[in-house]
């Protein structure tokens, strides 16, 4: 159910999206830049292929279907994805971690996978390891 009604809104926010842009520019929408560092199983390139496959871009394949929006999938080394993102209009990123420090420079549309991370050393170095998650920064 929840996945059902989440997708429902990512198809509004695209359809209003297309509505309002279209209406106000009397021209076609812009290409979208869905970028990503490739990132096995949500987005990668297949071997001998040029499809960039993964379930991530799958799904947006499946949904941008249903617009008129015109996109491209590329994918790049992560410094790339996270510099295009942040410096160029229409890139939608896939697989981007979302964190205190980036909530405000991006608008945010769907979780596609939870994460945990677990930090671990050898039990010798225990001592060397902190025990505070604020001891670990994230970007």
């Amino acid at each position: 159910m929840i996945k059902i009604t989440t997708k429902l809104v990512i198809l509004h926010l695209m359809f209003s999206f297309a509505s309002v842009y279209g209406d106000i520019n009397k021209k076609p929408l812009p290409l979208l830049n869905i970028i990503t560092e490739g990132v096995y199983p949500m987005a990668f390139q297949e071997p001998d292929k040029d499809h960039i496959s993964g379930f991530a871009t799958q799904y947006l394949r499946d949904v941008l279907a249903l617009t008129d929006i015109e996109y491209d999938v590329n994918i790049y080394p992560w410094t790339r994805t996270y510099r295009l993102a942040l410096s160029e209009p229409n890139q939608l990123v896939i697989s981007i971690a979302r964190t205190p420090r980036r909530e405000e420079q991006f608008i945010w549309f769907e979780p596609i996978m939870d994460l945990e991370f677990y930090l671990y050393g050898l039990a010798e170095r225990q001592k060397e390891l902190s025990n505070s998650a604020g001891d670990f920064k994230t970007s």
